[in-house]
């Protein structure tokens, strides 16, 4: 396995969600069930046959973003114009220069992977570098 690939693995972020518990003012347990629709569509992602058009957003900007979802099911990510900041941050490495501005994000596991843990990721990635 070459070092981009294994560098682009060390780093994956696992979320887990729990159901949050709460009591009311009457000392009731009140369970509350966290948002069911996926991700990507809460960030006012778009689908178009396999693929999905949208904005990775942080607090410092919005940058265009794009999946395509292939017949296997893996999705692969890309990024317009990232900002310079992300040069300094140690996943630039994952970031491939295709055209038109665009880069192609190096997925972070061989197998299928889901869009909306993708976005998460890069929205990620692109607050730490803007913290650099």
């Amino acid at each position: 396995m070459n070092k981009l690939i294994k560098h682009c693995r060390s780093n994956i972020i696992n979320i887990i969600v729990p159901k949050a518990s709460f009591r009311h003012a009457e000392n009731k347990p009140a369970v509350v069930e966290r948002n069911q629709e996926p991700y990507w569509k809460q960030r006012g992602w778009g689908k178009s046959g396999d693929r999905f058009y949208g904005f990775f957003r942080t607090k410092f900007g919005s940058f265009r973003g794009q999946a395509r979802i292939s017949p296997s099911r893996q999705t692969k990510l890309y990024i317009r114009n990232p900002p310079e900041c992300l040069k300094k941050h140690d996943h630039w490495a994952c970031f491939v220069k295709e055209n038109n501005g665009w880069f192609f994000i190096h997925n972070y596991n061989d197998g299928e992977f889901d869009l909306s843990s993708g976005i998460i990721q890069i929205e990620q990635i692109l607050t730490e570098a803007f913290n650099l």
